[in-house]
C-alpha cells in the first residue's frame, strides 16, 4: 500500500517539475494570492481506532447487564486517494466543494463480551475492517493573507466494511470450544471532518485532517440460543481517523511564489541543525489474547490488559543539507505514573465446576525507553515549507509491574481475600517492538512566524518479544510476534526568534502483530497469541537551530 502513495507524490512532483536545493531563506519578494478554484487529486496516509459498542441481550434478559467488556477498538493503520472539486468564492476568502474519498486500512482489536454473569461462558469478540469510501461537502475559510492557509469542515456519507465475529472461550478441558458466530456487514452512516490544508506551491497541497465515521447500527447474531433460536445482538461501530495527505491542482500555472519570511538563522548555510526535547504525556494499553490451540485462536483461555499513564521526556535533533537530504532522530525514557492490568482467565467446568471466569484486577507501575531514526528527501524545500519522504527505524522498550490482585468474581481460589497483599509484585510484563518505518512529512508556514508540521509513518515490518514474568506462580512465558503498525504526529510551533522555537502537538502510536508464539518455562505452546500496544497523547516542546559552512 505504501508504495503506491509513493508512487502517486513522485509522479506528482514528475509533473509540476523539479523544486531546487535548500533554500533555506530566498529574498523576500512580493507575494501572490492563490485560487482554489479547480479539480485536485491526491493521496494521504493515516491512523485511526475502529470502534464498535455490542449490547448484550442475554445479559438484559436477565438483568444482568454485562460484568466486562463489550466495547471493541481496533487499531488502524490507512493508505487511500482523494480527490474533488473547489470554487473560491469572488473576491471572497471563503470556499465550497465536494470530495471523495476511498482507503485500504489494516483494523483488528478483540474484546471479551457477553458476560452476563459467571456462569455462562462469555466469548471473544473481534472486529476487522479494510476498506471505507466516503463523499462530502466541504465548506472552508482562507485565513492567510496570501490565501494559501485553508480550514475547512466537511460532512457526507461513509461506507465501511465491517467484520465482526464472537467465538465461545474456553469452557472445558475436554469439550470442544470452537462454537463461533461471524458477519460482514457493508455499514453506512455519517462522515463529518475538520481539517487544515497549505498551499506549498501554486499547484501542491499539504493537508491535515480528522474524521469521524458514525456507521450507524445493525443486528449481529450471537453464540447464544434461547428455545432453539439464534439471539442476536446490536452493533454500533464507528471509526475515528487522522490522515496527512498531499493534493496536486489541475491548471495551476506552476509558478511557485515566495512568502518574504524573516532571514533564517541558516541563511547560506551547508547545513541546518536544529536540537531540542520535548515532554510526552500519554496514556497507554497493551493485550495480549492466549488462544486455546493453533486450530482454534479466537477461542481464548487467557486475556491479559494493561492500561497506563505516562510522563516522557525527550531529546530530538535534525540535520538537512542542501541537497535536501535530512537526518533525524529522538531518544526519550518515560515513567509509568499509574497502571492497572485485568487478567482474565476461562477455567473451564474442571477447575471451576460453577464458576468458569476468572477477572482480577492489579495496580501497578512501569517504565519505558524508546528511540525513532530517520533519514529522507524533500521533494518540496522552499521558504520554510517542505515535503519529503523518509525511512526509518522505531524501537520501543516497555515494561509493565501488576502489583496484588483483586478478583472481581465470586471465585474464591484466585486472588481471593487475604490471599495476595497489596503492593506484591504478582506479575511483569516487558516488551520490545522494533519496526520499519516508511512515511511521508512536511512543514507549512502558516505565518512567518507560526509552522504546522506533520508526519506519518506506514510500519511494513514489526517483530515483537517480550517476556511475561508470573512472580507467584514462578512461571516465565516468552513471547514473540511479527506485525505491522502506524505512527502519526502534528505539531504547532512558533518561532520566538529566528533561533529558538517553542511548540505543542499530538501523537499516536498503534502496533500489533498478526502472527504471535510463546513458551511456558522455554517449552514450546501450541497456543496461536496476539499482542497489541497503543499509545498516545499530547507534547510540548521547544527547540533551538543553527546553520554551519556556506
Amino acid at each position: 500500500m505504501f508504495a503506491r502513495l509513493v508512487a502517486g507524490v513522485l509522479a506528482v512532483t514528475a509533473l509540476t517539475g523539479p523544486v531546487h536545493a535548500a533554500d533555506f531563506a530566498a529574498p523576500p519578494t512580493p507575494s501572490s494570492t492563490w485560487n482554489w478554484t479547480g479539480l485536485y487529486l491526491g493521496a494521504h496516509l493515516g491512523s485511526g481506532l475502529a470502534y464498535s459498542r455490542l449490547d448484550n441481550p442475554v445479559g438484559s434478559a436477565l438483568g444482568t447487564g454485562s460484568l466486562y467488556g463489550d466495547t471493541l477498538r481496533a487499531p488502524a493503520g490507512m493508505v487511500g486517494i482523494q480527490g474533488g472539486f473547489n470554487w473560491q468564492m469572488p473576491n471572497a476568502n471563503w470556499l465550497l466543494g465536494v470530495e471523495g474519498e476511498m482507503e485500504l486500512m489494516v483494523a483488528h482489536g478483540s474484546n471479551t463480551c457477553l458476560t452476563s454473569n459467571v456462569i455462562l461462558v462469555s466469548a471473544n469478540c473481534e472486529l476487522h475492517s479494510h476498506i471505507a469510501a466516503t463523499l462530502a461537502g466541504r465548506a472552508g475559510f482562507l485565513f492567510d493573507p496570501d490565501q494559501r492557509a485553508l480550514l475547512y469542515g466537511k460532512a457526507g456519507v461513509a461506507l465501511a466494511d465491517v467484520q465482526s465475529t464472537q467465538t465461545l472461550n474456553y469452557s472445558d478441558a475436554t469439550a470442544s470450544a470452537t462454537q463461533g458466530v461471524g458477519s460482514t456487514k457493508a455499514a453506512t452512516g455519517v462522515l463529518l471532518g475538520l481539517g487544515v490544508e497549505y498551499a506549498l506551491t501554486s499547484a501542491i497541497s499539504l493537508k491535515l485532517e480528522y474524521d469521524h465515521y458514525g456507521l450507524g447500527s445493525y443486528k449481529v447474531p450471537t453464540t447464544y440460543t434461547n428455545l432453539g433460536q439464534p439471539v442476536v445482538a446490536t452493533a454500533r461501530p464507528s471509526f475515528d481517523t487522522v490522515k496527512v495527505g498531499v493534493n496536486y491542482h489541475f491548471g495551476a500555472d506552476g509558478a511557485p511564489w515566495d512568502k518574504g519570511l524573516l532571514p533564517d538563522a541558516s541563511a547560506n548555510s551547508v547545513l541546518e541543525f536544529e536540537i531540542g526535547s520535548r515532554y510526552w504525556y500519554s496514556v497507554g494499553r497493551f493485550q495480549k489474547d492466549l488462544g486455546s490451540g493453533i486450530a482454534n485462536s479466537s477461542s481464548l483461555i487467557s486475556r491479559l490488559t494493561y492500561e497506563d499513564q505516562q510522563n516522557s521526556g525527550e531529546i530530538f535533533g535534525k540535520i538537512e543539507s542542501e541537497e535536501n537530504i535530512f537526518l533525524r532522530g529522538t531518544i526519550s525514557v518515560g515513567r509509568m505514573s499509574t497502571s492497572k492490568l485485568h487478567d482474565e482467565d476461562w477455567l473451564g467446568t474442571l477447575d471451576g465446576p460453577s464458576i468458569p471466569y476468572s477477572n482480577t484486577l492489579s495496580t501497578g507501575n512501569g517504565n519505558s525507553v524508546y528511540a525513532i531514526a530517520d533519514v529522507g528527501y524533500d521533494l518540496i524545500r522552499q521558504n520554510g515549507n517542505r515535503l519529503g519522504l523518509f525511512v526509518g527505524y522505531s524501537y520501543i522498550y516497555e515494561r509493565h509491574n501488576a502489583l496484588g490482585c483483586t478478583q472481581l468474581t465470586p471465585l474464591p481460589y484466585v486472588c481471593g481475600p487475604g490471599q495476595v497483599a497489596p503492593g506484591t509484585l504478582a506479575i511483569t510484563e516487558t516488551d520490545k517492538w522494533n519496526a520499519l518505518r516508511l512515511g511521508l512529512s512536511g512543514d507549512a508556514m502558516l505565518t512567518d512566524r507560526l509552522k504546522l508540521s506533520v508526519d506519518a509513518a506506514y510500519l511494513p515490518m514489526v517483530d515483537f518479544t517480550g517476556t511475561d514474568n508470573h512472580w507467584l506462580r514462578d512461571l516465565v512465558i516468552g513471547e514473540h510476534g511479527h506485525g505491522f503498525g502506524t505512527q502519526l504526529e502534528a505539531l504547532l510551533s512558533y518561532a520566538v526568534t529566528n533561533e529558538f522555537s517553542v511548540g505543542a502537538g499530538a501523537r499516536y502510536w498503534a502496533l500489533w502483530t498478526d502472527y504471535g508464539t510463546t513458551t511456558f518455562n522455554g517449552a514450546w505452546s501450541p497456543q496461536n497469541v496476539s499482542y497489541k500496544m497503543e499509545r498516545g497523547g499530547l507534547f510540548l516542546q521547544g527547540s533551538y537551530k543553527f546553520g554551519v559552512g556556506g
